[in-house]
């Protein structure tokens, strides 16, 4: 029998997972019955993303970067500091389309996740500055 990934608490973990169909099978077999990829230990299934599907360390890391190169824009034109948190949606909203779209979903999260954490530090800074030129 086989069962869908989304019933979890019904599969035995000695059952064995297929990464593309999202299907795992509570036979020993090698292949998967729909795609003969090869299977995967189902107790493994969830300790790392499915190979191929992107990583959200790897989104992570890949909106950091495009922050850096952002820092570098803003310290050629120092004006657009202003700007920071706006500009940061003309590369973060298109990246994560993008990933989405070429079958990287994990990653796609990592780059939501990591603009995220920018946005709660790019308000929590603009509320300390504020409020110390409120104090004045």
């Amino acid at each position: 029998g086989c069962a869908l990934r989304g019933h979890a608490d019904s599969v035995p973990m000695n059952s064995v997972y297929c990464t593309k169909c999202d299907v795992a099978y509570e036979e020993s077999i090698n292949r998967c019955v729909q795609c003969n990829a090869k299977l995967i230990p189902w107790k493994d299934s969830f300790v790392d993303d499915p190979p191929g599907r992107g990583s959200v360390e790897a989104g992570m890391r890949l909106l950091m970067a495009w922050h850096v190169v952002q820092l570098g824009v803003l310290l050629v034109e120092p004006v657009l500091f202003v700007f920071a948190g706006i500009t940061q949606f003309v590369y973060v909203i298109p990246l994560a389309i993008y990933l989405a779209v070429k079958g990287k979903p994990a990653s796609a999260g990592g780059v939501l996740v990591a603009a995220g954490a920018t946005f709660c530090v790019n308000a929590t800074l603009l509320g300390i500055l504020c409020g110390g030129l409120m104090s004045f």
